[in-house]
């Protein structure tokens, strides 16, 4: 793991101060200016979850999207986007979630989510969990099973994934 989280962490770009001061953000927007990079992720990410039984993937906006198109791609599942509140157009469950700097409302469209369909939740950083919690409750109101989360990085330091007990949490680089 120790030369996939060094490879990766070439690519990542740590901004400092921002969203605020004294944040250290981690864009991986970076990753996708070099096309083997990303289809390096997409490759691993897919080599992991490809023989699990999986019924679609479920993905955070935004930037869980750019993993989770993709993959959906790939393994030949539908994609189930979770939207910030006001987004969606048709009836939708909601939830709010803590933010570090304030609460938020995301949304999935009611008629999504096949009951009992066994879901891959994607996004791409772990750091508080809030927003991957919310998203999990939100999946299994709509009636599926959240299987697994999987997150690019994660931010061991913040312990986000102590709220996030009782699922299968996997990332690919952790800082700590």
């Amino acid at each position: 793991m120790k030369n996939k989280i060094e490879y990766y962490d070439q690519f990542i770009a740590k901004v400092p101060d921002f969203p605020k001061k004294g944040v250290l953000f981690y864009d991986i927007t970076s990753v996708l200016l070099k096309p083997e990079v990303y289809t390096s992720l997409i490759n691993e990410v897919y080599s992991f979850y490809s023989l699990k039984k999986i019924d679609c993937i479920a993905v955070v906006e935004s930037r869980g999207y750019l993993i989770g198109a993709p993959l959906s791609l790939k393994m030949q599942l539908p994609l189930v986007l979770i939207r910030k509140e006001g987004k969606l157009p048709r009836e939708v469950f909601s939830e709010e979630y803590e933010l570090e700097y304030g609460f938020g409302r995301i949304e999935v469209h009611k008629d999504d989510i096949k009951m009992y369909s066994n879901i891959l939740l994607i996004d791409d950083i772990l750091a508080t969990g809030g927003t991957l919690k919310s998203s999990a409750i939100l999946l299994e109101r709509a009636g599926g099973r959240v299987k697994d989360i999987f997150c690019f990085i994660e931010l061991c330091s913040i312990n986000g994934r102590h709220i996030l007990e009782g699922y299968e949490v996997n990332s690919l680089v952790r800082y700590n």
